[in-house]
């Protein structure tokens, strides 16, 4: 990014600490700009964050995310700043569903060519048949192949390749539901096929899994903000953002903070959440509205976390068929809980449990835990925790991908970044991640061109 030992982008703000943020704010570092990130809460990481608990001294995250192998935006992210290392993965895709009469199944894609190891894996899920495999094939092959999903549901797309009830409750629906974070009938099959690609028929025995070995804030926040602070940059909390401003030749300006205060910069990126974005654009500079954030809606998730007085759990993580819990982490082995027995569960497209309240929702959590895991039921509850996430995804339902934006702005040194821009992926870290590289990358391209319309010419 350098001309003639002047850097194109020497100075830049992010707004919005969440993973779009930080990876577009490390991009940003890495070549070459002193960046600040203006975080609106008291920690930066959004939704991917923690904290310390103060009953039990645990790191609890306040939302379960998991990795994949195929997450390359990301995990480039996490290379870039040192995260890397808090990150520790399966030796092979493996996921244990648990049913409630104790019965066990695990799906395990084989090592031949994709997709014969999906078939191989699926064969495995007690209840997917024979008669599902016809099926399953016709939906690998148009994953691979088609782009004329975007007006079908999940379910629609499911039912169409005769995917029967018991194979889309006992394994297409767990799957939905932690990729999308919607019920099947109203989850975008455009996405879902998209998933598929990259999780499931790339080969390799499907793409394994990946926890942070401490938590979400050490692998995520922690080593941006070192990263940032030894390039000269910063991350400042509890700064919330009122408005940007866009000088007479079009271009971003400053941050007018609320506390009156102004912050200029040379680029900006905008990577708040998606209802919040409308309300800091100035008129006319992106083509994402008020209108836009509330056709692309939420989708809330509800996590409960659960401090028993001893071991319960026989896997690291497993799902729950025919449960309003969806899954159920053991944080001992995927979160580095200081001691046994602390478990966390976590409940997708969760809109009907947000009146619920959070004692009953902590009763229910208990009941399901004792009733799929025999270990559970003699063991004593130390601790509840319930937290509710009200907005942790957009709505991505057929047909509102053209609701999405792309990280282009009318003003040249300023870009959008977040998992709800046009990615082309679901609302995960490495949509998010993706998000936040196109947006640096959109900026040193536009000030690239810039600097050789004013007649400055690399250095050689």
């Amino acid at each position: 990014m350098e001309r003639r030992g002047v850097l194109l982008i020497p100075d830049a703000i992010v707004i919005g600490g969440g993973c779009a943020g930080l990876a577009a704010a490390t991009a940003l570092a890495e070549d070459g700009a002193t960046v600040r990130v203006l975080e609106a809460r008291g920690a930066p990481g959004g939704r991917a964050r923690s904290r310390i608990d103060p009953g039990s001294g645990d790191v609890e995250d306040n939302g379960q995310h998991i990795l994949m192998g195929c997450y390359d935006e990301f995990l480039g992210f996490l290379r870039r700043t040192g995260g890397i290392e808090e990150v520790e993965f399966q030796e092979r895709l493996e996921v244990v569903l648990l049913e409630p009469d104790g019965a066990a199944t695990r799906f395990r894609p084989g090592l031949l060519p994709a997709p014969v190891d999906l078939l191989w894996g699926l064969l495995r899920v007690r209840g997917f048949g024979l008669w599902d495999l016809p099926g399953t094939i016709g939906l690998a092959a148009e994953a691979r192949a088609s782009d004329a999903l975007e007006g079908r549901s999940v379910r629609e797309w499911l039912t169409g390749h005769a995917q029967s009830q018991r194979a889309q409750r006992v394994f297409w629906d767990p799957l939905v539901l932690a990729s999308l974070n919607l019920d099947p009938a109203e989850a975008s099959a455009a996405l879902f096929a998209e998933v598929l690609r990259r999780a499931l028929l790339a080969g390799r025995g499907g793409a394994p899994i990946g926890f942070a070995r401490r938590g979400l804030s050490p692998l995520l926040a922690d080593p941006a903000l070192r990263y940032l602070r030894e390039r000269g940059g910063e991350i400042a909390v509890r700064a919330p953002v009122a408005g940007l401003e866009i000088d007479t030749r079009g271009r971003f300006a400053a941050a007018r903070m609320r506390d009156g205060s102004r912050l200029a910069a040379g680029a900006a990126v905008l990577a708040t959440a998606h209802h919040e974005a409308p309300r800091l654009l100035p008129e006319g500079i992106a083509s994402f509205g008020r209108e836009d954030a509330e056709g692309l809606g939420a989708s809330s998730i509800v996590a409960v976390h659960l401090w028993f007085d001893r071991a319960v759990a026989a896997h690291p993580f497993a799902g729950l068929v025919d449960s309003p819990v969806h899954w159920i982490f053991d944080r001992g082995r995927v979160g580095g809980a200081r001691a046994p027995g602390y478990l966390a569960l976590v409940t997708s497209a969760a809109d009907g449990l947000l009146r619920m309240d959070r004692a009953e929702l902590g009763r229910r959590a208990v009941a399901e835990v004792r009733r799929f895991l025999p270990r559970a039921r003699a063991a004593e509850v130390n601790r509840v925790r319930v937290l509710k996430e009200r907005r942790a995804t957009p709505r991505f339902r057929p047909g509102t991908a053209g609701l999405r934006p792309g990280p282009e702005t009318a003003a040249p040194n300023l870009a959008l970044a977040g998992d709800w821009t046009a990615t082309g992926l679901p609302a995960t870290l490495e949509g998010a991640a993706a998000s936040g590289h196109r947006a640096a990358r959109l900026l040193a391209g536009r000030a690239a061109r810039d600097a050789r319309e004013s007649g400055a010419h690399p250095a050689r």
